[in-house]
């Protein structure tokens, strides 16, 4: 069984890149709404304003109400002047006149300092509207990057996983088994390769009574420490007319 570990190793290579390429594809949602928080946020500004300008516009429809009440009431008043008989009714009527145009003046100020209130967030609103736009066409840039990024790397992902059927070919349904459970209860990769005298999956020592018997390739030796089908990996390989001197 040790001579499938070289095919199993291919297949951990692979399915390495599978796995840096899945976690780039599992990023994508989080930018997207990354991406969709922004754009709300100019959209709440943008609401805001809109929501502040209906308020005025309400708050003027309430003092033109009040305006016009008072205009009738000095309509009436000043008609009543012809009918009036004596000094005191005239002073009187004068005095109530006068009280009106009073508040008419403050009503017409109210009205004017809304005008003025109006034209500013207007253009607070016209800003907000332009930035809105901005972030909107950002956001729809963004978004088609994040969505084209996705198709390409399904696309990687379906190729390395072609890729992945001539080595478990060569790897038997036992070995297969311990390399898929492997994965699903640790992740990570179920062979590791001895990195001078440690453990290449935990890094921690080996004891050289196991080393020498990975050397030997026969059996699967597997660390002590973490579990892992340990495999030696000759640095160098000497030509063949040295060993036979």
């Amino acid at each position: 069984m040790y001579d499938q570990l070289d095919s199993l190793l291919e297949l951990q290579k692979i399915d390495g890149e599978i796995d840096k390429l899945k976690r780039r594809k599992d990023l994508a949602p989080a930018k997207l709404k990354a991406l969709e928080n922004e754009l709300l946020k100019h959209k709440q500004k943008l609401d805001i304003k809109t929501q502040e300008i209906e308020e005025i516009n309400k708050k003027r429809r309430e003092w033109d109400r009040k305006l016009a009440v008072q205009q009738a009431l000095m309509d009436k008043y000043k008609a009543q002047r012809t009918s009036v008989r004596t000094n005191k009714e005239y002073a009187a009527l004068e005095l109530e006149i006068s009280e009106v145009e009073k508040t008419i003046s403050e009503v017409e100020e109210e009205i004017i300092k809304l005008m003025l209130e109006l034209d500013g967030t207007k253009d607070e609103l016209e800003l907000a509207k332009k930035d809105y736009q901005t972030q909107e066409e950002i956001f729809q840039k963004k978004k088609e990057e994040i969505i084209l990024e996705v198709k390409k790397i399904n696309k990687q992902i379906a190729l390395f996983t072609q890729k992945r059927n001539p080595y478990i070919s060569k790897i038997s349904p036992v070995l297969m088994n311990r390399y898929n459970d492997w994965r699903e209860r640790k992740g990570g990769f179920l062979v590791a390769i001895i990195e001078g005298q440690t453990c290449g999956g935990c890094h921690l020592t080996l004891p050289p009574q196991l080393i020498n018997e990975v050397r030997k390739k026969k059996d699967l030796r597997t660390c002590n420490s973490c579990g892992r089908i340990l495999y030696w990996k000759e640095e160098v390989d000497e030509p063949q007319d040295k060993k036979e001197t």
